[in-house]
């Protein structure tokens, strides 16, 4: 069995003239908590039945979230994010087999948020992505 998958949807830093190094990433980006399935096989009249039309293979149930926040604060000096360095926030899509449906819906979820405060300045030299979903 897979180790639980560790999911934030919040990450609250305090940071003192503390730079975000090239290659760091704090990510509270979505993600999808899906399991197989099994497709529903619905009554449409006493005498028939109708199979999903999604294969069994592609039938997906579980959990789709968005992106959380990411809160940077200083009580002094800056907030840095060096070259290199990630800041991530994305939504999320994923295909979902739900209940009564016959074949899988997609489920998006939005993008989150990020907070930066400080009383002298930052500095945003990597990458900040808060994209929603594709």
């Amino acid at each position: 069995m897979a180790p639980p998958l560790l999911l934030l949807d919040a990450i609250r830093l305090r940071i003192g003239d503390t730079p975000l190094l090239d290659g760091a990433t704090l990510s509270v980006a979505g993600t999808a908590e899906l399991r197989p399935g099994r497709p529903r096989t619905v009554a449409t009249t006493p005498a028939s039945t109708f199979q999903s039309a999604a294969s069994a293979a592609d039938w997906k149930i579980g959990t789709v979230y968005g992106g959380g926040s990411l809160v940077l604060a200083a009580d002094r000096g800056y907030v840095v994010a060096a070259p290199g360095s990630r800041l991530e926030a994305d939504g999320f899509a994923a295909s979902v087999g739900l209940p009564g449906a016959v074949a899988p819906q997609l489920v998006a979820r939005p993008a989150g948020s990020l907070s930066i405060s400080t009383p002298e300045g930052f500095v945003l030299g990597g990458a900040l992505s808060a994209r929603g979903p594709a």
